[in-house]
């Protein structure tokens, strides 16, 4: 039986909350959640001492917003550097925005990540991890480890496929994530979202409100509460 306690829980008409075109609440968000794919491709070599790997920053919280091209490694469309300013990283955005859009709505708006689907051209680069750290000035919150290597697709018993669920994870100006990649190696993650913050939609519905109650109230008898007010706030 759903009772308002459930469908306050769920979050619905909370005017904050943005579950999507096609989603109203938390219970619906995790079936048709809102998915972003990029292609990452590292096609550096092992040469010498450089063992070809390279580590990168998907998401970088507020480091990002301090201006472009400040933190070192950072994900983005076209030819990149990765962290320890080596080359051979590319991305590319596979959806009608680009990667930076993406990264400035997350930085902007937190968004909840519930899921990522992975797609490798080589079997060995399911062994790499995500490391997601938290920039929180007041508390030091350890590091977090999504390893795709134990949740590979059992449908499909492919392990060039593989998907990281029950992530559960709010990607926000404070939430960094990082990825590495092995030498000549291609990977196409489809990142699946659920709910996002939004003081815009917030705004936009009081404002909704307040003209449907002047029409009701009429503008003449608002105008003489705002005197009355001013007049209070003199005393």
């Amino acid at each position: 039986m759903t009772t308002n306690k459930t469908v306050e829980a769920l979050g619905v008409g909370n005017p904050v909350l943005d579950f999507g075109p096609e989603d109203v609440h938390f219970g619906s968000n995790y079936k048709k959640g809102r998915a972003f794919t990029l292609q990452i491709t590292n096609s550096a070599v092992a040469a010498g001492q450089d063992n070809g790997v390279r580590k990168l920053c998907m998401f970088a919280g507020l480091d990002q917003l301090v201006g472009a091209g400040t933190v070192p490694g950072l994900l983005k469309d076209g030819a990149f550097n990765d962290i320890d300013a080596k080359a051979g990283l590319s991305g590319i955005s596979q959806e009608a925005k680009t990667i930076l859009a993406l990264q400035k709505y997350l930085t902007t708006r937190p968004t909840l990540l519930k899921a990522m689907h992975l797609q490798f051209s080589d079997a060995l680069q399911a062994g790499a991890a995500f490391r997601i750290s938290y920039d929180d000035p007041f508390a030091v919150k350890p590091d977090r480890t999504l390893r795709s290597s134990t949740n590979y697709d059992q449908n499909t018993n492919n392990t060039n496929y593989l998907v990281v669920d029950r992530i559960d994870e709010i990607l926000d100006g404070d939430t960094s994530m990082y990825y590495q990649l092995n030498p000549g190696i291609t990977v196409t993650i489809t990142l699946y979202f659920g709910a996002s913050t939004s003081l815009k939609k917030m705004l936009s519905v009081f404002k909704k409100t307040a003209e449907s109650e002047i029409a009701t109230t009429g503008q003449g008898a608002i105008d003489r509460m705002d005197i009355i007010a001013a007049a209070n706030a003199l005393r």
